[in-house]
């Protein structure tokens, strides 16, 4: 009997010492990104990756490149889309009423974050950010 009670506390344990360990999931989703004027293409590349467009224009000696990247996020959340009446019976007069229910939908925001950084000969002078928004509701 002892042998068995010393098995399950150590089973109980281990079990709690195993949820307690912190996960190393996540990658670089949540790491702060940095950049400053001066870096090089390269530099860039290496922190955000592959643009998603690169339109290059040449003149006066100079190659401009500017640099697309988007990133969007999705936020769902439940909002009231509106009233109903409902029966309600009181559990201790045992009188029966209506009483006034919401009714939910769920409403989807959609905000992308559009960032062009402008590359001139190989070197990030400068960045623009705009943000679009879109929302979706369902029901």
């Amino acid at each position: 009997m002892k042998t068995f009670w010393l098995i399950a506390f150590s089973a109980c344990l281990s079990i709690l010492w195993i949820g307690c360990e912190t996960t190393t999931a996540g990658g670089r989703k949540n790491e702060q990104i940095y950049l400053r004027k001066g870096m090089s293409a390269a530099e860039v590349k290496e922190l955000l990756g592959e643009p998603l467009k690169v339109v290059r224009t040449e003149g006066q000696n100079k190659v401009l490149e500017t640099w697309t990247y988007e990133d969007t996020k999705e936020i769902q959340r439940q909002v009231q889309a509106g009233t109903r009446e409902v029966p309600y019976t009181n559990p201790i007069t045992r009188e029966t009423t209506t009483i006034t229910e919401a009714i939910t939908t769920i409403k989807t925001d959609r905000i992308t974050l559009v960032t062009d950084l402008f590359i001139i000969d190989g070197i990030l002078t400068g960045w623009k950010e705009t943000t679009h928004e879109s929302v979706d509701f369902r029901e």
